[in-house]
C-alpha cells in the first residue's frame, strides 16, 4: 500500500504543477486560482467524509487547522518570492525545507539518520541544484527584472525564509499527526486544512476583485485547470499524510520531492515542449541515487 501512496503523491504533485502552469499560460487571476483550487480540494474531502462517515478527533481538527494556516502562508509567501527574486534559486532554497521535518524526526521522534542516508541527503541537494536551472540567463514570466531583483533583495530573502519555514512546518505537522494515529484518518486532517485555506483565500480574492486593479477574466479552461490543481493537491497531500506515520521522514519527504521533480521534467517535455538538458539528466542520476541511499 505504501508504494501506491508514493505513486499517488508524486503523480498528483506533478499534476498540480502542470495544471498551475497551464492556468498561467491561459491567463487569469492568481487569487481566483487559489480560491478555486482550495475550494475544489475542500469539496472533495467533504464528499469523502460524507461517504466514509464524519469522525472528527481533536488531533485531526487541531493539526488540520494549523496545517491549513501554514499552507496558506507558504502559498502567499512563495508567490511573493517569485515576484521579488529569481525563480530557480527560490525553488532550490525552498526545496531544502525537508531538513526541518528530518531534523524534527531525528530529535523528537527517535528517527536517527542511518549511515547511507547522509550521502543520500547530499545527492538530494545536488539533484535539486541541477533541477533548479540555476545559471540560466533568461527570466521566466512574472519574475522581476535583474535591477528590480537587486532592489527587492531584502523582501525576497524574507519571502524565501517564510516559505522555507512554512513548508517545513507543514511537513512536521503531517509527521506529528501521522505518529498520533492520523495516518489512518488523513481525510479529516485535510478537510480542516483546506477549509482554512479556502477561508483565507476567499476574502482576499473578493477584496482584489472589487477593490484591486482590473484582472483578466477567468475562462472555462482556466477554471477547469484550477479545479484540476485542487483535486491533485488533495490527492498528493492525502497520500503524504497517509505515509507520514509509518515512513521515515528522512526518506519520505526527499523521495516525494525527487520523484516530483523528475516526473515534472518529463511532463514539461511532453506537454509543454520544454527541452531536456544535460543538467536534467544529472538531476535524474543524483535523484535516483538519493532515493536509493535514503531508503537504505
Amino acid at each position: 500500500m505504501s508504494i501506491l501512496f508514493y505513486f499517488l503523491a508524486v503523480v498528483f504533485g506533478v499534476g498540480q504543477s502542470a495544471a498551475a502552469k497551464g492556468y498561467h499560460r491561459h491567463g487569469g487571476s492568481g487569487a481566483a486560482f487559489n480560491v478555486i483550487k482550495a475550494g475544489t480540494a475542500l469539496l472533495l474531502f467533504a464528499v469523502v467524509l460524507l461517504v466514509t462517515g464524519f469522525s472528527f478527533s481533536p488531533a485531526g481538527i487541531g493539526f488540520g487547522i494549523a496545517y491549513g494556516l501554514f499552507m496558506a502562508l507558504s502559498m502567499y509567501s512563495g508567490y511573493l518570492a517569485l515576484c521579488f527574486g529569481p525563480m530557480a534559486l527560490s525553488g532550490l532554497l525552498v526545496s531544502f525545507s525537508v531538513v526541518l521535518p528530518i531534523g524534527y524526526a531525528a530529535l523528537f521522534c527517535g528517527e536517527g539518520l542511518r549511515p547511507l542516508q547522509i550521502p543520500g541527503l547530499f545527492c538530494f541537494a545536488v539533484a535539486m541544484f541541477f533541477a533548479s536551472g540555476i545559471g540560466k540567463k533568461t527570466a521566466g514570466a512574472g519574475q522581476a527584472a535583474p535591477a528590480d531583483q537587486k532592489k527587492n533583495r531584502g523582501k525576497w530573502v524574507l519571502a524565501v525564509a517564510v516559505t522555507f519555514t512554512a513548508n517545513g512546518t507543514c511537513s512536521i505537522l503531517q509527521k506529528e499527526y501521522g505518529l498520533r494515529g492520523g495516518s489512518a484518518r488523513p481525510g479529516e486532517f485535510m478537510f480542516f486544512a483546506m477549509l482554512i485555506c479556502f477561508a483565507v483565500f476567499l476574502p482576499a480574492a473578493l477584496l482584489r476583485r472589487f477593490f484591486g486593479k482590473r484582472e483578466e477574466k477567468l475562462s472555462r479552461v482556466g477554471a477547469a485547470l484550477a479545479c484540476t490543481a485542487g483535486l491533485s493537491n488533495a490527492c498528493t497531500n492525502y497520500a503524504t499524510t497517509a505515509l507520514s506515520g509509518t515512513e521515515s521522514a528522512a526518506f519520505l519527504f526527499p523521495a516525494v520531492s525527487v520523484g516530483t521533480i523528475l516526473l515534472s521534467l518529463l511532463t514539461a517535455r511532453l506537454l509543454f515542449g520544454e527541452k531536456i538538458r544535460p543538467r536534467h539528466l544529472l538531476a535524474f542520476l543524483f535523484g535516483a541515487a538519493a532515493v536509493f541511499l535514503l531508503r537504505f
